[in-house]
């Protein structure tokens, strides 16, 4: 079964002539599956004694969580 987007995306048109309404949360977590992720702002923590910083992002819409560690630059090179 064929179903498209019709209009501005609020009704979900199928094969057999059935119109179901369509919230963003749902075309949301449709992109989310596929990869498509809204991540929000970088939060890095830094331990003032270590030489990285843990850096977060989370998904907006399915609360996903990306974290890497990236080296502190050097102060004294300049």
């Amino acid at each position: 079964m064929i179903c498209t987007l019709s209009g501005r995306g609020q009704v979900l048109s199928c094969g057999r002539g059935e119109t179901t309404p369509v919230t963003m949360t749902t075309i949301g977590r449709i992109l989310c599956r596929i990869g498509l992720h809204r991540w929000g702002r970088k939060r890095g923590y830094n331990e003032f004694s270590s030489n990285v910083i843990e850096w977060e992002q989370r998904c907006e819409r399915c609360g996903k969580r990306k974290r890497w560690v990236e080296p502190k630059r050097d102060r004294r090179r300049d």
